[in-house]
């Protein structure tokens, strides 16, 4: 394995984990928040699947629906989630010329949004069609 690897933690206690892959053409950026279905209240059963499907919805600085997955797929990325038990993980991945400066601002940005995303996202009725959640985990947990 020639990838580079650097670990460290940020001061609010996140554990970063950066690689580095000179062969790759592609970015990402992954996020597991230590929060899964084992969390959702007796009464609430999947709980955390539907917060991960708000989440990516929309936030208080970038309010426009789906802005982030519109964004990723205008410039030939994309993003996914997924719950299990424990955890709930955020992934993007997006395609980057290494060393553009206009690519680093791209990068950036992309960051910012995916940041906004998970603390700062907003629960908006308009955004959702509660029967299509409801569906979702019907599906999953029924």
């Amino acid at each position: 394995d020639d990838r580079e690897y650097k670990a460290f933690t940020l001061h609010n206690g996140l554990r970063v984990l950066l690689i580095s892959d000179s062969k790759s053409n592609r970015s990402a950026a992954a996020l597991d928040v230590h929060v899964g279905s084992f969390s959702d209240p007796l009464d609430l059963p999947g709980l955390a699947h539907f917060c991960e499907h708000m989440s990516f919805l929309g936030t208080n600085k970038y309010p426009k629906e789906e802005e982030f997955s519109s964004f990723l797929t205008a410039n030939g990325g994309n993003s996914n989630a997924y719950t299990d038990s424990e955890d709930t993980v955020y992934v993007s991945n997006f395609f980057i010329e290494l060393f553009a400066m206009a690519n680093c601002i791209f990068y950036a940005r992309i960051l910012i949004i995916f940041n906004m995303l998970l603390i700062d996202f907003i629960f908006l009725v308009s955004f959702i069609s509660i029967a299509f959640f409801v569906h979702i985990l019907v599906l999953e947990y029924f």
